[in-house]
């Protein structure tokens, strides 16, 4: 793709987003593609190099279409002619663009088998929205269509009671029938006119309307740009009766309940975006039988439409749910979607809803196709069928063995201690970085001597682990290996210094706090020499890496903070000049903290000038600031867009991405090291207040849920072993272990948490 920029092909398509679908030239040179809309100008340009995933969609039931999936977590779809989708794929994948994972055409089932998505699920290795996710995603459903909007199951039928016990199957909806089916007296009517029913053009349905349409997504999205727009330009450039828009999920549920032509799902954003049951755009959307509709009215067990998102995500994730999920799956991606064991489960809509029951094509009559066109945009599509059998449920949480599974009774309440290498026993160093990798785990200790150590996990008995040194190479004979590290005079006093690492893979180690103002960058495993990042003009004060090891962010006095990509740092020698991705500004005083997240795009800074500042990591554009009450520390982000961040007031604070404060805590004693769980459920916090804290995220309350004592100081932390074990280093050089499963928390007693002295060999790097 190098070289001066040539056309390679040009040919006829629509670009395809929300209602509209745009008609204009798809071009396709060596280093973009480009969609001009009728009058020539340039309306899209996607860089080849970012298209990361190509697959065919339908478009009004047709197979006509391609969907971009791209590094920039953008997608873009277009519509072609039938026949030339696959034809424009092939030659977009023959230009081999840089970041390409895959191309599939074949049929949906198909890609889900190849990435065995449903196996993870079952294995509980995804979460129940992922899953759902994961199904919409292959069977053609996407944000850029609203006829193909993805479609997500109601969940629970409680909306009147003040509080909700989320392990009470009661409060569930029976997911095991569609919506249509959930009240017998409607249903009846429903079967009797589908039994009656006599038209030689038209097979019999149960429901004239679908639980998915553009115009139930723009309803639900009324509150939130674009979709305001889209919907008052459906109603004729106004806004509908307010009796006719959503305006109280408690009245919307009855609705569903007990109106002949409502039968209508949920869409995604009821699980993880509350803004749209706000009013923050102001419009005027008129009353009610005299009450304001500005807001949408929630059910009394939340107050906020945070903790409405909190609970419904909670109540998704459930036991119950996760129980009875595969059968509303069944009905809407699976076997009983259509056919005889359709009409089975009451689950039989209009046929125009289904693909392969036209071929628009064929159809001669200008006004008549036009008509069929109309009917297929408005009244609903079904999703492509995924499963031809009933799909398997998941697996019980009882038939997940966990490490705790094999362990005595006694060994599940002990902290185990290690001294990992005899030098330290005496020095006393403080362990103050470490990374998990597969079964080796990478130390950095205060004297700037770093260590790496195998551990497996064993069954049965009384130690959780077993150690057992490493070379990392022959031609290294020495167990201790320093860093060379000199720290910048303004960080030697900090008595944590964890912010100064991050790593990559299995092999490169990132640090800063130097001396001279650099980023350095280590390989691990050769020892090769340092390659080192002259960019910002401070000392480099922190240093955060994304889970996939792919992106760095550094922060530094210079108030600065720059986005780097780390394949940039392999293969090149030790004096190359090495170029950051994006520098972003903001801030006024020294930056502190740092942390990111590649799936949400986010980037979030902390500083000495007591704020946080929200960046998107791939544009480098600034989204919001958030203000404190002293200046910042810890930085963290969930995999819920929560944003945590502890302050030298020994104050600990939750916000949403978009800046709300859900939740401000004190803390006892000053927390130098915080993590969460990868599930997100869960923020363990600890330092020199002779404990370590796991707080629960739910609800975004704060709530302490457990405790271990630690008489020592915590430096850093770590959970290993897919979060069975967390990871503890301390002012003393030990690495202590203990067992983490929520599980067994209950019936564990805090005060019965003892210490087991160990010292370790390891080899050194």
């Amino acid at each position: 793709n190098k070289g001066p920029e040539k056309t390679k092909f040009m040919i006829s398509s629509e670009f395809v987003k929300g209602m509209d679908a745009i008609s204009g030239e798809f071009e396709v040179t060596n280093v973009n593609i480009y969609f001009r809309n009728v009058d020539k100008n340039i309306f899209k340009s996607i860089p080849i190099n970012t298209i990361e995933r190509l697959s065919r969609r339908k478009f009004m039931l047709r197979d006509t279409a391609l969907e971009m999936f791209t590094t920039t977590k953008k997608s873009y779809f277009f519509n072609f002619e039938k026949g030339l989708a696959h034809k424009v794929a092939t030659k977009i994948v023959a230009l081999k663009p840089q970041g390409f994972q895959e191309c599939y055409f074949g049929r949906p089932s198909g890609l889900l088998k190849k990435h065995n998505i449903t196996e993870l699920w079952r294995n509980r290795k995804i979460s129940n929205f992922q899953y759902l996710m994961e199904l919409n995603t292959i069977a053609g459903r996407t944000y850029n269509d609203l006829a193909q909007y993805p479609v997500f199951p109601w969940i629970l039928k409680d909306y009147t009671s003040a509080t909700l016990d989320l392990s009470d199957p009661k409060i569930y909806r029976d997911l095991s029938k569609p919506v249509g089916a959930l009240h017998e007296p409607r249903l009846k009517n429903f079967m009797a006119r589908y039994e009656s029913w006599d038209d030689p053009d038209i097979p019999p349905f149960m429901y004239g309307t679908h639980y998915s349409t553009s115009g139930i997504v723009l309803n639900y999205l009324v509150r939130l740009e674009p979709f305001t727009s889209h919907y008052v330009s459906v109603q004729g450039e106004r806004l509908d009766h307010p009796s006719r828009m959503f305006w109280s999920i408690p009245e919307t549920w009855m609705n569903c309940m007990t109106n002949s032509s409502d039968v209508k799902e949920l869409i995604p954003e009821f699980f993880y975006q509350p803004e749209f049951l706000l009013n923050k755009n102001g419009l005027n959307l008129g009353k009610h039988e005299g009450l304001s509709i500005s807001e949408v009215i929630l059910p009394p067990w939340a107050k906020t439409p945070d903790e409405f998102i909190e609970i419904h995500r909670k109540a998704l994730e459930s036991e119950y749910v996760s129980e009875h999920l595969h059968e509303w799956i069944d009905l809407i991606f699976g076997y009983k979607q259509r056919n005889e064991e359709a009409v089975k489960a009451r689950n039989v809509f209009y046929y125009l809803t289904y693909e392969g029951k036209v071929d628009i094509d064929r159809i001669s009559d200008p006004y008549q196709k036009k008509a069929i066109q109309s009917q297929i945009i408005n009244y609903g599509q079904t999703p492509s069928q995924l499963f031809l059998t009933p799909h398997p449920p998941r697996l019980a949480l009882s038939k997940l063995k966990k490490p705790s599974d094999y362990m005595q009774p006694e060994t599940k309440a002990k902290m185990f201690q290690y001294m990992l290498h005899p030098h330290h026993q005496k020095s006393n160093s403080p362990l103050i970085y470490m990374h998990p990798v597969s079964n080796r785990l990478v130390t950095v200790y205060k004297d700037m001597v770093i260590s790496t150590t195998s551990w497996t996990t064993g069954k049965g008995g009384s130690l959780p682990f077993s150690f057992t040194q490493i070379n990392l190479s022959t031609n290294d004979k020495q167990q201790e290996k320093s860093l060379n590290l000199v720290l910048a005079e303004e960080l030697t006093q900090q008595s944590y210094q964890h912010h100064l690492f991050a790593m990559s893979n299995q092999r490169y180690l990132f640090h800063v706090g130097n001396w001279d103002n650099s980023l350095r960058c280590i390989n691990t495993k050769n020892r090769s020499k340092s390659k080192r990042a002259y960019k910002h003009r401070e000392v480099v004060s922190c240093i955060a890496i994304d889970t996939s090891g792919k992106t760095l962010v550094t922060g530094s006095f210079d108030c600065t903070t720059l986005i780097w990509d780390v394949a940039s740092f392999r293969g090149k020698s030790h004096n190359d000049d090495f170029q950051p991705i994006h520098i972003l500004y903001g801030h006024e005083e020294a930056i502190t903290c740092c942390a990111l997240d590649a799936d949400l795009d986010i980037v979030v800074t902390g500083s000495k000038d007591k704020t946080c500042i929200v960046y998107s990591l791939i544009q480098g554009q600034f989204f919001r600031k958030i203000e404190y009450d002293a200046p910042l520390t810890h930085l963290l982000i969930t995999k819920y867009g929560l944003i945590i961040a502890y302050c030298e007031s020994k104050m600990i604070y939750l916000h949403s991405l978009n800046g709300t404060l859900l939740q401000k805590k004190p803390t006892v004693g000053t927390i130098h090291s915080m993590c969460i769980t990868s599930d997100g459920k869960y923020l363990i916090m600890a330092g020199n207040s002779g404990s370590i804290v796991v707080m629960s995220l739910f609800k975004s309350t704060l709530d302490e849920v457990w405790k271990w004592p630690c008489e020592k100081t915590v430096i850093c932390m770590s959970l290993i072993g897919e979060d069975n074990y967390l990871a503890v280093g301390t002012d003393t050089g030990h690495l202590c272990v203990v067992l983490f499963n929520p599980m067994d928390w209950p019936g564990a007693s805090v005060n019965s948490v003892s210490y087991t002295h160990l010292t370790l060999p390891t080899k050194r790097i």
